[in-house]
Protein backbone atom coordinates (compact mmCIF):
# COMPACT_ATOMS: atom_id res chain seq x y z
CA UNK A 1 0.00 0.00 0.00
CA UNK A 2 1.02 3.28 -1.07
CA UNK A 3 0.82 6.38 1.69
CA UNK A 4 1.04 9.34 -0.08
CA UNK A 5 1.94 12.34 1.63
CA UNK A 6 0.25 15.72 0.59
CA UNK A 7 3.69 18.43 0.79
CA UNK A 8 1.57 21.42 -0.56
CA UNK A 9 -2.27 22.35 -1.84
CA UNK A 10 -3.35 25.69 -3.24
CA UNK A 11 -6.47 26.11 -4.96
CA UNK A 12 -6.98 29.11 -6.83
CA UNK A 13 -10.70 30.16 -8.74
CA UNK A 14 -10.48 32.42 -12.07
CA UNK A 15 -13.35 32.62 -14.48
CA UNK A 16 -15.25 29.72 -12.86
CA UNK A 17 -12.35 27.04 -13.60
CA UNK A 18 -10.18 26.22 -10.47
CA UNK A 19 -6.40 25.40 -10.92
CA UNK A 20 -5.05 22.82 -8.30
CA UNK A 21 -1.54 22.20 -6.79
CA UNK A 22 -0.27 19.54 -5.12
CA UNK A 23 3.13 18.66 -4.76
CA UNK A 24 4.35 20.19 -7.38
CA UNK A 25 1.84 19.47 -9.89
CA UNK A 26 -0.71 21.73 -11.64
CA UNK A 27 -4.08 20.46 -13.05
CA UNK A 28 -6.85 22.93 -14.51
CA UNK A 29 -10.46 22.30 -13.71
CA UNK A 30 -12.97 24.41 -16.15
CA UNK A 31 -16.55 24.45 -14.84
CA UNK A 32 -17.59 22.86 -17.43
CA UNK A 33 -15.48 19.40 -16.94
CA UNK A 34 -15.58 16.84 -14.49
CA UNK A 35 -12.21 15.83 -14.08
CA UNK A 36 -9.05 18.54 -14.07
CA UNK A 37 -6.80 18.90 -17.40
CA UNK A 38 -3.54 17.71 -15.99
CA UNK A 39 -0.91 20.68 -17.13
CA UNK A 40 2.25 18.81 -15.98
CA UNK A 41 4.69 17.32 -17.93
CA UNK A 42 5.18 13.28 -17.26
CA UNK A 43 8.79 13.29 -16.31
CA UNK A 44 9.13 12.89 -12.77
CA UNK A 45 11.97 15.74 -11.79
CA UNK A 46 10.03 18.34 -13.16
CA UNK A 47 7.64 19.75 -10.97
CA UNK A 48 4.87 22.85 -11.34
CA UNK A 49 4.98 26.06 -9.05
CA UNK A 50 3.32 29.17 -8.32
CA UNK A 51 0.22 29.33 -10.30
CA UNK A 52 -1.69 32.68 -10.93
CA UNK A 53 -4.31 33.60 -12.64
CA UNK A 54 -5.03 36.54 -15.28
CA UNK A 55 -6.50 39.35 -13.79
CA UNK A 56 -9.73 37.77 -16.17
CA UNK A 57 -9.44 34.65 -14.83
CA UNK A 58 -8.96 32.83 -18.56
CA UNK A 59 -5.17 31.89 -18.59
CA UNK A 60 -2.52 30.85 -15.89
CA UNK A 61 0.94 31.24 -15.29
CA UNK A 62 2.94 28.86 -13.18
CA UNK A 63 6.86 27.94 -12.97
CA UNK A 64 8.00 24.85 -14.54
CA UNK A 65 11.16 23.56 -12.54
CA UNK A 66 13.33 20.49 -13.68
CA UNK A 67 14.55 19.56 -10.31
CA UNK A 68 18.08 21.04 -9.93
CA UNK A 69 18.07 22.61 -13.23
CA UNK A 70 16.41 26.00 -14.18
CA UNK A 71 12.84 26.37 -14.98
CA UNK A 72 10.30 28.02 -17.57
CA UNK A 73 7.64 30.90 -17.08
CA UNK A 74 4.30 28.78 -18.75
CA UNK A 75 1.23 29.79 -19.68
CA UNK A 76 -1.90 27.46 -19.93
CA UNK A 77 -5.74 28.73 -20.59
CA UNK A 78 -7.87 28.12 -18.06
CA UNK A 79 -10.02 25.04 -19.93
CA UNK A 80 -6.76 23.18 -20.27
CA UNK A 81 -5.25 23.83 -23.60
CA UNK A 82 -3.00 26.12 -24.96
CA UNK A 83 0.15 25.72 -23.19
CA UNK A 84 3.04 27.32 -24.01
CA UNK A 85 6.12 28.45 -22.39
CA UNK A 86 6.95 32.46 -22.00
CA UNK A 87 10.04 32.42 -20.63
CA UNK A 88 12.81 29.87 -20.81
CA UNK A 89 16.11 29.12 -19.04
CA UNK A 90 14.98 31.36 -15.78
CA UNK A 91 15.06 30.78 -12.30
CA UNK A 92 12.26 32.65 -10.62
CA UNK A 93 11.76 33.74 -7.33
CA UNK A 94 8.36 35.43 -8.01
CA UNK A 95 5.50 35.68 -10.35
CA UNK A 96 2.45 37.62 -10.79
CA UNK A 97 0.37 39.61 -13.53
CA UNK A 98 0.24 43.10 -14.43
CA UNK A 99 -3.46 44.74 -13.23
CA UNK A 100 -4.44 44.62 -17.07
CA UNK A 101 -3.20 41.02 -17.33
CA UNK A 102 -0.96 42.05 -20.62
CA UNK A 103 2.08 40.76 -19.01
CA UNK A 104 4.00 39.26 -16.02
CA UNK A 105 5.94 40.65 -13.39
CA UNK A 106 8.61 38.27 -12.15
CA UNK A 107 11.52 38.26 -9.59
CA UNK A 108 14.91 36.38 -11.04
CA UNK A 109 18.43 37.29 -10.81
CA UNK A 110 18.09 39.53 -8.02
CA UNK A 111 16.26 41.89 -9.95
CA UNK A 112 12.54 42.38 -11.14
CA UNK A 113 11.24 41.71 -15.09
CA UNK A 114 8.38 42.52 -17.00
CA UNK A 115 7.41 40.10 -19.93
CA UNK A 116 4.92 41.38 -22.24
CA UNK A 117 2.63 38.12 -22.74
CA UNK A 118 1.66 38.29 -26.38
CA UNK A 119 4.96 39.14 -27.68
CA UNK A 120 7.54 37.61 -25.42
CA UNK A 121 9.65 40.63 -25.20
CA UNK A 122 11.49 40.79 -22.21
CA UNK A 123 12.35 44.11 -19.98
Amino acid sequence: MRLRILLALALLIGAGALAVVTVGRTAVAPPDRKAPTRTTSSHARTVDLDPVFSPDGQTVAFVRTPIGDRGAIMLIRADGGGLHTVVPNVLVDGLNWSPDGSSLVYAASGALWIVEVASGEIR
